[in-house]
């Protein structure tokens, strides 16, 4: 097989030429790639259209957790178990609102994972999405780490030097 692309190539697939209220992320394929050549090999297994829940839901991609160092361990270890992660993506041209974090939330559960990235193209209203995000974790319902293209960015960077992810940490 050849070998893996490199984050900046993949990075450039990632942004699809027209977001749009509502639409299915047309960048999905790409984001996998990404999420694959960044968090390997803490994240391992990262599959498309994963079923969930007793196959009664399906997430748009989902990683194992099997790091024992880095951002993923570090996770695991001072929040909330997450022996699979979950990312959800958006190709919205508008903020995303509750309806999709609520999503994310409902295929997060104690005994699967209570971790789930919210992969979306940007963000405008950033403190009202994070208020969303921490009264979640506040109620134990799980934790939503909000991605967007740019955070996708900054992260290509900072795999570079590792898996630590001092992004993700603020985050």
């Amino acid at each position: 097989p050849a070998p893996p692309l490199p984050p900046p190539v993949l990075l450039s697939a990632v942004a699809p030429p027209a977001p749009a209220a509502g639409a299915p992320c047309a960048s999905a394929p790409a984001v996998t790639a990404l999420v694959s050549a960044l968090c390997a090999p803490s994240l391992t297994s990262v599959t498309r259209q994963a079923p969930v829940a007793g196959g009664t839901k399906r997430v748009d991609i989902l990683a194992t957790n099997v790091a024992h160092g880095g951002f993923f361990h570090w996770l695991t270890s001072h929040f909330a178990p997450c022996a699979f992660v979950v990312f959800e993506c958006k190709n919205y041209s508008v903020d995303v609102a509750n309806v999709e974090v609520d999503q994310l939330l409902g295929r997060l559960s104690a005994n699967y994972g209570l971790v789930g990235f919210l992969v979306c193209r940007k963000v405008d209203d950033l403190p009202r999405l994070l208020t969303r995000c921490v009264e979640a974790a506040s109620k134990k319902q799980g934790y939503v780490i909000v991605l967007t293209d740019g955070d996708l960015a900054d992260l290509a960077v900072e795999a570079q030097s590792g898996q630590d992810f001092p992004l993700l940490r603020k985050k």
